[in-house]
């Protein structure tokens, strides 16, 4: 029986280069993978553009195509046999902001959640303040309201001679503090946990029926993480993204994550540009932290997405 998996990621989460980089590692064979590809995909100029990028440093570009669509990578498990389908939806990131933003989803994409066996979503470490915390809000809330600067401090001769007359100044009142018009709330600004989390309650929402799915969390950007070498992908993830933490962490009944940290491209671009298209082999570029991961195998998240569950 061949697996359903699917892919999914909000605007500038990494999905596409992450795509494009496991496309160029399970056809390049450069380095040892743990699942190779059965055969090509339907839609092999999608992935083929995506590849071109990623090895010549380019930044990903966010889908523009009017004509949105679906590719599907065919994959096996060199050790088990397992094959898989893995979906990834060509669709602009905004269609998966909808369920949350907009109270909707795009039908092509809600019959692939709910069909799929296991799936994949991203956050971005570049972002790692998803939010404003509570705790934040004084200091905003005491700067809005201040009206007035500090008073003057006095000098030292008047504070030791509190005889001595001052002249007095003629001062004019001080100016009102500007208005500030409140910004128009916007469901799309919403921190991506939410929408991500969002998501995830719509695939088990009547009237689905809610079954337990494998879930993969990738945290882009891992080279550029704060504390990266300090957190584990599961640390970051309850650091910096709490909400969706406490989500998978409060409904396992539905959910079995596992959190892997990557770093498809290997640095920033285009600051690294030059030093990352200059590695002679681009799979080297890649690095990956988690479970049953080799440094450069991208392919052990669908790997796990694709065992069956221990009992």
């Amino acid at each position: 029986m061949t697996g359903q998996l699917l892919i999914a990621g909000m605007p500038n989460s990494g999905k596409s280069t992450f795509i494009a980089a496991l496309r160029y590692l399970v056809t390049s064979r450069e380095t040892q993978t743990a699942l190779e590809q059965t055969r090509l995909s339907d839609n092999e100029a999608h992935f083929n553009l995506l590849e071109e990028r990623w090895l010549a440093g380019e930044r990903m570009k966010r889908t523009q195509n009017p004509s949105e669509a679906w590719v599907t990578l065919h994959v096996r498990d060199r050790e088990s046999g397992a094959e898989a389908d893995i979906s990834i939806p060509d669709l602009k990131g905004e269609r998966f902001e909808q369920p949350a933003a907009a109270g909707f989803c795009d039908h092509s994409l809600y019959d692939a959640l709910v069909a799929s066996d296991g799936l994949m979503v991203f956050t971005n470490a570049d972002r790692s303040a998803d939010d404003t915390m509570i705790g934040e809000m004084d200091d905003v809330v005491s700067s809005l309201e201040a009206g007035t600067g500090p008073a003057e401090p006095s000098t030292d001769d008047q504070a030791s001679s509190p005889l001595v007359a001052q002249p007095t100044q003629q001062t004019e009142p001080p100016a009102p503090a500007a208005s500030i018009a409140p910004a128009r709330f916007d469901p799309y600004d919403m921190p991506e946990q939410v929408k991500v989390v969002e998501l995830l309650q719509m695939m088990n929402r009547r009237p689905q029926s809610g079954r337990r799915r494998k879930l993969v969390v990738v945290i882009s950007g891992w080279d550029a993480a704060e504390e990266a070498s300090k957190l584990t992908p599961e640390a970051w993830l309850a650091k910096y993204r709490p909400m969706l933490s406490q989500f998978l962490e409060y409904n396992s009944d539905l959910w079995a994550p596992q959190i892997y940290g990557v770093s498809a491209q290997g640095g920033v671009l285009p600051r690294d540009r030059a030093k990352l298209v200059a590695i002679r082999k681009p799979a080297e570029r890649i690095k990956i932290v988690g479970h049953g991961a080799q440094t450069h195998d991208l392919t052990a998240p669908i790997r796990w997405l694709m065992a069956p569950e221990a009992k």
